[in-house]
């Protein structure tokens, strides 16, 4: 029997290139330890996506999972920004009792309402920004969304820093006020009510119209609950 060994060659080059797509295809590396996703992003250099899940229920979260969180180019465009910690709440998939510790512990400390929920925070797990999956979401318009929602990060920490070399209450009052209002609103009446009780003690007069707003958002959450 004759064989076509040009043909035979270029099938195993085609095997081969179908196989390598799959073995060498950019998963995300998830941590589910939210200590040692913070070793790991400190170590790194990278900020935290947190994402808070209903993994074997959560209609939107297995959506999302599917449409562009488990796609290659999304962690490819963004492996070197971000560590990824999956914090799941499963109906029937058994957690370990640790992990579901944890998790539960994590859910009241962001003060999750609903999955899927998505938290970029700092390296020390400090939020400052919520990022929200919509239908109508492409792998590229998610990852320009979160260099966007990057960029707080940055404009909070610059104006954090300049609070705490100001020579002024007054100066230090004015930079923490900068740095709040880079991020949304409802991130601020979140995850910062420290920030806001001390912008008043610094200036009351100065961030007094600001800081009341915040708090009565919390205020009207909280009578909601």
């Amino acid at each position: 029997m004759h064989t076509n060994h040009t043909s035979t060659l270029y099938t195993i080059f085609l095997s081969f290139c179908g196989l390598s797509g799959s073995v060498f295809a950019e998963k995300i590396p998830y941590f589910t330890d939210i200590k040692a996703a913070k070793v790991a992003a400190a170590e790194q250099k990278k900020d935290l996506f947190l994402e808070f899940t209903g993994s074997d229920w959560c209609t939107w979260c297995i959506v999302m999972k599917r449409k562009i969180l488990d796609k290659d180019e999304f962690y490819a465009a963004t492996k070197d920004q971000f560590i990824f910690v999956e914090l799941d709440y499963p109906k029937k998939k058994k957690l370990a009792a640790e992990i579901q510790a944890q998790n539960k512990a994590l859910d009241k400390e962001y003060k999750i309402e609903g999955y899927p929920t998505i938290i970029l925070t700092d390296s020390a797990g400090k939020a400052y920004a919520l990022s929200e999956y919509e239908e109508g979401d492409t792998v590229e318009s998610y990852v320009a969304e979160l260099q966007e929602l990057r960029k707080i990060h940055k404009l909070r920490d610059e104006a954090f820093t300049a609070a705490e070399n100001a020579k002024t209450p007054q100066q230090q009052a004015k930079f923490l006020l900068s740095g709040l209002m880079a991020m949304k609103d409802d991130v601020v009446e979140t995850f910062y009510a420290d920030v806001l009780d001390k912008l008043i003690a610094l200036d009351r007069e100065g961030t007094a119209e600001y800081v009341n707003a915040r708090k009565a958002a919390i205020q009207k959450k909280a009578a909601e609950k």
